[in-house]
């Protein structure tokens, strides 16, 4: 591995050894997800906050999933017919979200997919929205900021979403530093 992939997040991978394939399919909590893992991010170790939220969202929400890799919680979400709207800026995740929908069998009148930034998804999407997954830790607190006033510009009556922004933090003082990087970028 030589690093990071700036643009999408995930490591840029190095074959050592044997054939140069990185199509593999990982499964958690009943569903399969497909993915070439040299071209997107993947972490089962997230499989417990996978289900957490799945479990803790209710059925019938609709949901916002700003950065929804290949589909982790936007699946799940949509099995338990929350309507979803998953977003990722990576064409390789995105197309693997086509695909594992499918793979699935996930009913297309719970997801819509989309292919474009965070921030402009936002921004133009309209009804209400009860809950946004933002989990790009590395970087999701730089978005916050677009909910500043976007409740003010949109027709009378929605109700601000849950927003779960998820964000990398020192072992020493977890909270303290996410506060703080939220709060920054919050103006606060």
């Amino acid at each position: 591995s030589s690093g990071i992939n700036a643009e999408y997040g995930y490591f840029d991978m190095e074959l050592l050894a044997g054939e140069n394939n990185f199509i593999t399919t990982a499964i958690e909590h009943k569903l399969k997800y497909q993915m070439d893992f040299s071209k997107l991010y993947w972490n089962s170790r997230l499989g417990t906050e996978h289900k957490r939220i799945a479990e803790l969202i209710p059925a019938g929400s609709t949901v916002l999933d700003m950065f929804c890799g290949i589909g982790p919680f936007a699946l799940p979400l949509a099995r338990k017919r929350c309507h979803v709207h998953a977003n990722d800026l990576n064409p390789e995740s995105y197309k693997y979200l086509l695909k594992n929908i499918q793979i699935n069998k996930i009913a297309s009148e719970y997801i819509t997919c989309y292919n474009q930034g965070g921030r402009e998804l936002i921004e133009n999407f309209t009804g209400q929205i009860d809950y946004v997954l933002m989990n790009l830790p590395a970087s999701a607190y730089e978005f916050v900021d677009v909910f500043i006033g976007l409740y003010s510009k949109r027709q009378e009556g929605l109700k601000p979403p849950t927003v779960f922004c998820y964000h990398f933090a020192d072992a020493d003082a977890p909270e303290k530093k996410s506060i703080t990087a939220i709060s920054e970028k919050l103006g606060f």
